[in-house]
């Protein structure tokens, strides 16, 4: 489902470390917080920060969330943008449309 090309950004919005993801994407995988969520401890961007700065770029992007807190977030940020492209009891995968 999700192959680390490189070809969209992809960001993690949970409060625990998904070390198996971060190795998949080459270190390439952004952390974001909410204040709704727990933080990883990693700098990291705002999602609503982020969802900002990609829509004024018209860029698409992955975000992979935690069940619960992190699908709430991402509905109340992003709303009709997004797209579920996996679901499962450990995570949900969005694509966000940045147009």
């Amino acid at each position: 489902l999700l192959e680390p090309s490189g070809r969209l950004p992809v960001a993690l919005l949970s409060g625990d470390n998904m070390w198996g993801l971060q190795f998949q994407f080459d270190g390439r995988l952004r952390y974001l917080t909410d204040p709704g969520t727990v933080t990883t401890g990693h700098a990291a961007a705002t999602l609503d920060a982020e969802f900002a700065a990609r829509r004024a770029a018209g860029e698409d992007w992955i975000v992979v969330v935690d069940p619960g807190r992190g699908e709430r977030a991402m509905k109340r940020v992003a709303g009709d943008a997004t797209e579920t492209l996996f679901a499962s009891d450990e995570w949900v995968i969005y694509r966000v449309r940045g147009k």
